[in-house]
């Protein structure tokens, strides 16, 4: 039951690529801007997790506008590469929704400390595919 789930929540997460120029992702997800202020303290442990594979430098979220923008080193990341990631990431957060529902307002180290060897793990794939 929780595969179907999961493709409905997935579904309902539409990103839009705004421009791809090289070395510079601009995305547009309207999610972004319907995130409350209250769990915009977290934003630091998204950003480090977008960050996890290798070539990403900087990611900015402008929740107004419902923008993201991801810098990256073309030599050692590919667009392609970076949207599997973001797949990835989603995936990763959907499987644990309820830890993180769980403990995330509690202690979102403990979270972190948790996604972040899964998430390192996961990155290494992504770029397996690459070589």
């Amino acid at each position: 039951m929780f595969g179907f789930k999961k493709n409905l929540i997935k579904s309902m997460i539409k990103i839009e690529t705004i421009s791809n120029d090289p070395g510079e992702l601009k995305l547009y997800a309207k999610q972004i801007i319907d995130i409350e202020d209250e769990y915009r303290v977290y934003e630091h442990f998204i950003l480090d997790a977008i960050k996890i594979l290798k070539g990403i430098n900087d990611v900015k979220v402008d929740y107004d506008r419902g923008l993201v923008t991801i810098k990256y080193n073309e030599s050692l990341v590919a667009a392609e590469e970076i949207y599997r990631w973001i797949d990835i990431l989603i995936d990763i957060s959907l499987d644990n929704k309820e830890f993180i529902k769980d403990n995330g307002e509690k202690d979102v180290n403990l979270v972190w400390a948790k996604l972040k060897p899964i998430l390192e793990k996961r990155a290494l794939e992504v770029k397996s595919r690459r070589d």
